[in-house]
This record gives structure tokens, sequence and C-alpha cells, in this order.
């Protein structure tokens, strides 16, 4: 089964503690017989709301394979891990977006405002 992982890491870790985070998380995955396929250090960000009374947080996805049992394992080690604000893992759906940062570089979103080209000079439509 393919996974995907949001981890949000307290703000206050430097560049080369969430690096070793990750690569906790990555030797969690391999012990599991799992394998981590993908990982992208989005960084860091204001969040919606407190946590931990904390305003600012590193984000990383991690997309990985392996079975429920890893899974679990997984979900129990970042609640234990006091550097983790929050973590979601979720089941990969084959239908759903690939929304990981660069994953689709020649194409641009169009979240479905149409294109519309104008010969106008001023470049908007006359009233």
């Amino acid at each position: 089964m393919n996974y995907e992982a949001v981890v949000v890491f307290d703000a206050d870790l430097d560049e080369a503690a969430v690096l070793a985070q990750i690569e906790k998380i990555g030797a969690i995955i391999k012990s599991h017989s799992g394998e981590l396929t993908r990982q992208d250090l989005w960084g860091r960000r204001q969040l919606g709301y407190l946590m931990q009374k904390k305003s600012h947080g590193i984000y990383t996805l991690l997309e990985f394979s392996g079975d429920n049992s890893l899974v679990k394992d997984l979900e129990r080690q970042l609640g234990i891990n006091e550097s983790v604000l929050r973590n979601m893992v979720v089941k990969k759906d084959k239908y759903a977006p690939d929304l990981a940062v660069g994953a689709h570089p020649d194409e641009s979103f169009n979240f479905g405002a149409p294109e519309i080209e104008d010969d106008s000079p001023l470049g908007g439509s006359a009233l």
C-alpha cells in the first residue's frame, strides 16, 4: 500500500535536526520492510492555530509504501516524539492529484477560472 504523511515539526529545530528526524522516520519505515519514495521539506510556515503554544511549524511531506503494521507503529512513534507538533498519515488514492511541491513543474493549476484572451489594448473587457 502507498501512503502519504504530513508531519509538522517544531519550528525551533534547525535544518540538521529536522533532517535527522526525517532519517529516523525513514529508519522506522525500513524496519517494517517499507520504502520511503519521496520526501519534500516544505519549510517553516505559520500555523492556522496554536499547537502546543507554537505559532510556526516546519512542514514535511513523506510518501512511502508499506503495510498496515508500519502505519500503526509510525503513528505511535510520531505521537511520542516531542519534536512533532502534528502528523497525519493517509492511504494514497490512485485518483487523487499529486500535490507535492514540484510534482507538476510544466503545468499551472487552473482552479476553474476560465482563461480569457482579450485583444483590447487595455487588457480588460469593455462594458
